[in-house]
């Protein structure tokens, strides 16, 4: 088979979130565990700083059987006319968007991998499911600018479920929400787990971890936060309730450490920094930005626990990152995450502060439940891998192409 992957969404994610490491991740092990068929990697750039990502990632994925196709053809006007995709990689066999798109394409079956929808779910409801945003000063110019972005994506999406001729769910939880809201045929919904990495694993030297936060200024005992900072991860709900353990447990209370890749300059990264200065935790809470991906296990092994209150989630790999390294989690019992955690987390409602509060001060005060579930956790992350998620898409590559 000549499969051909639009691989482009990476200069969408050039701070390394989610749709890079699905790119990153899928393609790497489908490169080593696959022999047979031939990957053509469609990369259409612009900007120089684009082409930079791409050959950073082309030094990842290349390899006998697979090559990256760049063309610096105007994205808009290829939109614009429907230009195929073959015209710039060849004729195909299958073709995969691995990120809630579809692309034009000839002559061949189409996949696409759907993330979650809540462009179609929350996002509509966004200010009855945090009536607090009216509280704050907005840019109206970055608020607008991202509401018209998740308007373009309620079209891509749409359009992605309606072309393809099967779609990866990463998630039942994402698969029915297709079905639910989007009205997708069920029997064209194939469910594949995103994985782990295996640089996920627990960190047991205190030193080492040590020296890694302390260069971000971070020398006591903390929470973690891993994710993007946007509405959809119930930020707001999550400093209330971090605020209130503080205030419970005075001088005790650990701080907040928040990692994530999200640009100052965003609308809603302005909204919790305002946030975190009128309830004056400005000491308390440290956002970390970008920090290297062989770090990361280093934040996780030495928090107390991860929290992830998320509003949505179309899998959440923060979690299962966290419990790889035997870090307690605590999760809310929505979207996805219980799908995802199993038994192995401490579930708490995200709409509730108090019941977030509730499941912080368990896990501070509980020395057995916090080990208890870093042993959970431990297992169940090692249901999840990128070798399997790999080894499901391209059973699944093989079955359209006998179909």
């Amino acid at each position: 088979m000549r499969i051909g992957i639009d691989v482009t969404d990476i200069t969408a994610d050039m701070q390394k979130g989610g749709i890079y490491h699905y790119i990153v991740n899928l393609f790497s092990n489908l490169r080593d565990i696959d022999t047979e068929n031939r990957y053509i990697l469609f990369f259409n750039y612009f900007l120089k700083v684009h082409r930079a990502k791409c050959e950073e990632v082309m030094k990842q994925l290349e390899g006998r059987n697979m090559q990256i196709k760049l063309s610096r053809f105007p994205r808009r006007l290829r939109a614009k006319l429907h230009i195929p995709v073959n015209m710039f990689i060849g004729n195909i066999d299958i073709f995969h968007g691995p990120f809630d798109n579809l692309l034009p394409v000839v002559g061949c079956k189409k996949i696409t991998t759907i993330h979650d929808v809540r462009y179609f779910d929350i996002h509509p409801r966004l200010h009855e499911v945090l009536p607090e945003l009216a509280d704050y000063s907005i840019d109206s110019n970055y608020y607008n600018w991202w509401n018209t972005w998740m308007e373009g994506m309620r079209k891509r999406v749409s359009s992605a479920a309606f072309k393809a001729d099967h779609i990866i769910a990463v998630s039942n939880y994402s698969r029915d929400s297709l079905i639910n809201l989007l009205h997708v045929n069920k029997d064209k919904i194939h469910t594949i787990y995103n994985g782990v990495s295996p640089l996920f694993v627990p960190v047991n030297d205190k030193k080492k971890i040590e020296m890694i936060t302390k260069k971000y200024d971070i020398d006591h005992d903390y929470l973690l936060f891993v994710g993007h900072i946007d509405p959809f991860k119930n930020i707001l709900r999550m400093i209330d309730a971090f605020h209130m353990v503080k205030n419970e447990n005075g001088s005790g209370a650990p701080c907040l450490v928040m990692i994530s890749p999200t640009r100052e300059s965003d609308w809603f990264y302005r909204v919790v920094k305002q946030k975190i200065s009128r309830m004056s935790l400005t000491h308390d809470i440290q956002i970390v930005n970008n920090i290297p991906d062989e770090e990361l296990p280093y934040f996780y092994s030495g928090a107390t626990a991860l929290l992830l209150p998320s509003l949505y989630e179309g899998f959440g790999m923060p979690a299962i990152e966290a419990m790889a390294c035997g870090t307690p989690v605590i999760a809310a019992n929505a979207c996805s995450l219980p799908e995802v955690v199993g038994d192995a987390a401490l579930l708490v409602d995200p709409y509730s502060i108090n019941s977030i509060v509730e499941g912080i001060q368990r896990i501070l005060s509980d020395d057995n439940l916090r080990e208890d579930l870093a042993i959970r956790g431990l297992k169940r992350s090692r249901l999840f891998s990128w070798e399997k998620t790999a080894r499901e898409t391209l059973k699944l590559y093989q079955e359209v192409y006998n179909q």
